[in-house]
């Protein structure tokens, strides 16, 4: 055999396995950068669904409120003011450190539609904790708006998290009278 041909048979195997390698590694890469990429999905989705369950808690504790004070008739009952305002402490405090996770992980259209969702609460648990005004037309309106900022945070999670967008028109209806027996279905918030 001359030498010419074992130089070619051997940059083959050269070529070869160089070739080889590469293929591999970039294989690996991008399997690598999918497997990273579906462990921070989860814990993102993880962190939007505490977040929002912090949310609503405090929407459910702040209505129990508005409910003893005659501002919302549907509204569940607590079984005190003190203790509803208690646990809304502690629901503020669960929700503020659900947020820092959504600040650590979410990118900035979920951070900016969580702040907006933050001051739709807050003003809710003013409203309840009677550092602004309160009444019927002013509680609805604050629960209108956080109906609306939930479902603005909703619909950019869904982005970030890559899920299938459909329009999601949030609308609660409540079918059954209210206590002052209202003939027609009322809409109303969480």
């Amino acid at each position: 055999m001359d030498i010419a041909a074992q130089i070619f048979t051997l940059a083959g195997v050269v070529l070869g396995a160089a070739g080889s390698l590469v293929g591999t590694t970039l294989v690996e890469r991008s399997r690598y950068r999918r497997d990273i990429a579906i462990r921070w999905d989860t814990r993102k989705y993880d962190t939007y669904c505490d977040y929002i369950g912090y949310i609503v808690h405090m929407a459910r504790i702040t209505g129990q409120i508005a409910g003893m004070r005659g501002w919302d008739p549907i509204a569940a009952m607590a079984a005190s003011e003190e203790l509803a305002i208690a646990d809304l402490d502690k629901a503020e405090l669960s929700r503020t450190i659900s947020f820092e996770r959504v600040v650590l992980l979410g990118d900035q259209r979920c951070i900016e539609a969580g702040n907006s969702l933050n001051g739709a609460v807050w003003a809710m648990e003013w409203i309840a904790r009677g550092k602004t005004p309160g009444s019927p037309s002013i509680w609805k309106e604050a629960t209108g708006r956080l109906v609306r900022e939930l479902t603005a945070f909703h619909e950019v999670a869904r982005v970030s998290l890559n899920v299938p967008l459909a329009r999601l028109e949030r609308r609660i209806e409540l079918p059954i009278p209210s206590p002052d027996h209202d003939a027609e279905p009322r809409t109303g918030a969480l």
